[in-house]
């Protein structure tokens, strides 16, 4: 990972050269997608109890999306996951949390009335430290659905689409990494549902007459992967031998969670408006 980001900031840094032999061109959409804004359905949040089996369940937390958990028979249950609203994207979000009074084998059969399967489970014990699951214990079935194989015990188990990286943990990355003087970290303002909207700016003290790089991240919910391989990137700019020759050079922006409602939410790609933050750009 560090060679490879090496290579990357020297092409960075290389870009003006590159950009002398070759200019940017520009695009015309076709066709703008309509962001009005649409109503949205909000989980319920709450606690699902097996009083025969002892199993409980639980959307309950920051990102969790549980909609309904029902004993089919024996130790066969049923997860079902709905979207936020619909028409949209089939990237199902799901986290949730489950735990039982004895210790058992149960199977978990992921349902989507209006989608399919998406994300292999990711398993902690903590909320922290994540792995995904045995894939001798995970298949999907041809219909979009899923059905997944665990032990459940006293000690609470956590089951989510990708690691759970919700507004506070963020939040609390952003604070770490203001700990170097190039960095200031703020609030560019509040989301509809009262959150803050995050923003670094990484500098070496001289802002003026320097390209400015734009990073965005979590404008879609699940996509936790995309905002790892970003932060990695940003921990890494910051420490690198290079570091001090691309500052002299540039002026990185950063909004590290555009839709921080979604994410805490537990949406699979909206917003609390109801629409894709990615899909705008053709006014701009």
């Amino acid at each position: 990972m560090k060679a490879f980001l090496n290579i990357f900031l020297a092409l960075i840094i290389s870009l003006p050269t590159l950009a002398q032999k070759r200019q940017a061109t520009t695009y015309d959409f076709p066709d703008s997608v309509d962001t009005k804004s649409r109503e949205i359905q909000y989980e319920k949040k709450q606690i699902f109890i097996d009083s025969i089996g002892g199993v409980q369940v639980t959307n309950n937390f920051s990102a969790g999306r549980l909609n309904d958990f029902k004993q089919i028979r024996g130790s066969l249950y049923t997860a079902t996951i709905t979207p936020e609203n619909t028409p949209i994207n089939m990237s199902p979000w799901y986290a949730f949390k489950i735990w039982s009074a004895d210790d058992k084998n149960i199977w978990i059969h992921f349902v989507y009335p209006h989608g399919q399967h998406r994300y292999v489970p990711k398993l902690s014990h903590d909320g922290e430290n994540w792995q995904p699951i045995d894939n001798t214990s995970f298949t999907f079935i041809e219909d979009g659905s899923a059905i997944m194989n665990i032990n459940v015990s006293s000690d609470t188990l956590w089951v989510a689409a990708q690691e759970i990286m919700d507004s506070p943990r963020i939040g609390a990355w952003c604070e770490e990494l203001a700990k170097d003087d190039k960095v200031t970290f703020s609030s560019i303002g509040k989301s509809k549902k009262g959150r803050d909207m995050y923003y670094m700016d990484m500098n070496n003290g001289k802002v003026k007459k320097k390209d400015i790089i734009a990073i965005f991240s979590r404008q879609h919910p699940p996509e936790v992967t995309g905002f790892k391989a970003m932060q990695a990137f940003l921990d890494e700019l910051l420490v690198n031998e290079q570091s001090e020759a691309f500052f002299k050079k540039y002026r990185v922006v950063v909004y590290p969670l555009l839709n921080p409602d979604g994410v805490d939410l537990g949406h699979w790609r909206h917003n609390t408006g109801g629409i894709d933050l990615n899909r705008d750009w053709a006014y701009y």
